[in-house]
């Protein structure tokens, strides 16, 4: 199967010092952008791989073996004032896609949480525009399942027990089921339109 470039957020320990040699040894093997917000240390890679899960785990590794290891993905959530400023349509138009009042036959994915009025995951909406025929140019990325898929394996390589200190003993379990993959470039994310205070339940 050909890889293909997914786009992956995690959480990574805090980075106070944006010279932090750490970053410089993860740009050896990935593209990776770095920014804190509201108390959280945000990496955005581009990795390749069979399927999101896999690409990530590559991702989580190579992070974790510079010495920021991920406390779990970071879903890219975003509000109908994040949707219009992506897609460049008014507010209104996204209010009309969310109520139905627009393509009817194939209905707005429905919000993963309701605070602040609603916020979607990106990867539903862009799926969503797509298929209506709206151009986005963004990667592919995780889906809700992909990224509690992602976040248990994590999980499990934070256990004391048998934990080597980082990733890979828990990345080379999945890879007996998901196809090896190889991590190349990446490329800046959008802005500061995450939902900084969203927590994924594992």
């Amino acid at each position: 199967m050909t890889p293909t470039e997914f786009e992956l957020i995690f959480v990574i320990p805090e980075v106070a010092d944006p010279g932090d040699p750490r970053i410089s040894q993860v740009e050896e093997h990935l593209d990776v952008v770095v920014e804190s917000h509201s108390g959280l240390t945000l990496a955005t890679v581009t990795a390749e791989g069979s399927d999101p899960v896999a690409a990530a785990l590559n991702a989580a590794e190579i992070l974790s073996s510079c010495g920021l290891p991920p406390a779990r993905s970071y879903p890219d959530l975003v509000t109908r004032q994040d949707i219009a400023d992506r897609v460049e349509v008014s507010r209104q138009a996204v209010g009309n896609w969310v109520r139905g009042q627009r393509l009817q036959s194939d209905p707005f994915p429905s919000p993963v949480h309701l605070v602040g009025g609603g916020v979607w995951l990106w990867k539903d909406v862009v799926d969503w525009l797509r298929r209506n025929n709206y151009q986005i140019d963004d990667l592919p990325s995780p889906s809700m399942d992909e990224h509690a898929r992602i976040d248990n394996v994590l999980l499990d390589a934070r256990t004391p027990v048998g934990f080597s200190g980082h990733v890979e003993i828990a990345s080379a379990r999945i890879r007996t089921v998901y196809a090896p993959s190889v991590v190349d470039l990446g490329r800046k994310w959008a802005g500061d339109s995450f939902q900084t205070d969203y927590a994924l339940a594992i």
